[in-house]
């Protein structure tokens, strides 16, 4: 294997997470809800997609009343 091809893997491959990131990931993993129902997944997708239109919308207005 060349030099060249060597150091372009050694760029690829990701450092090892230090103990400290571990550890905020996995505080931040205990933080969000494991255990929803399906009704309950349902009614937050609904709920994300209703804001996500809601800004859409909110967008489109405030950009059109910038170039009207």
């Amino acid at each position: 294997m060349s030099n060249t091809a060597a150091f372009s893997r050694r760029q690829v491959t990701r450092p090892r997470r230090s103990f400290s990131e571990d550890e905020l990931l996995r505080q931040f993993l205990d933080q969000a809800p494991r255990d929803l129902s399906p009704a309950a997944r349902v009614a937050r997708a609904r709920l994300v997609a209703a804001g996500l239109l809601v800004a859409g919308l909110a967008f489109q207005w405030w950009f059109l009343g910038l170039i009207a």
